[in-house]
């Protein structure tokens, strides 16, 4: 008996401190908004031919400086030691002998011709004979591209 009035009054402190919170924070938020002007003055109508001002409860809600979002510096990748590094300096050469098939992302690990077989295999699943024409352009190209290679 002892035990669940000790559980009740933990769960009412528990729920005083929660209003408590929401209290605090809907105050908070009341402080941030700027003061807004009464909703008895309008304001003056716009003259014929002028644009209507917008009404700040009609579509778009008002931008204010904190809402804006500011980009963040981008910076390159830091340089990755050790085996990882080793890995990356393999794919960068294995990209410049090979190079990639024409529409192959970047971040693909697989070789060029894997992935025109691959998407190939998913042109001949789902029967569309104008991307398998396509693949057989890519697959020419790059075979084209890398007798240039070789020729070097």
């Amino acid at each position: 008996m002892k035990r669940l009035i000790q559980a009740e009054q933990r769960e009412a402190e528990a729920d005083r401190r929660a209003e408590e919170r929401a209290e605090r924070t809907a105050q908070r938020r009341v402080k941030q908004q700027p003061p807004q002007a009464s909703r008895t003055t309008e304001p003056p109508a716009a003259a014929p031919g002028e644009a209507e001002p917008i009404q700040p409860d009609a579509g778009r809600p008002i931008r204010r400086p904190n809402s804006v979002a500011v980009p963040s510096t981008v910076q390159p990748a830091p340089i990755r030691q050790g085996f990882p590094g080793y890995l990356d300096r393999i794919d960068a050469d294995r990209a410049a002998r090979v190079g990639r098939a024409p529409g192959q992302p970047a971040n693909s690990f697989l070789h060029p011709e894997e992935w025109l077989d691959h998407q190939a295999t998913l042109a001949e699943l789902n029967g569309d004979q104008e991307r398998l024409e396509e693949i057989a352009r890519a697959r020419a190209e790059f075979e084209r591209a890398r007798a240039e290679w070789d020729a070097r």
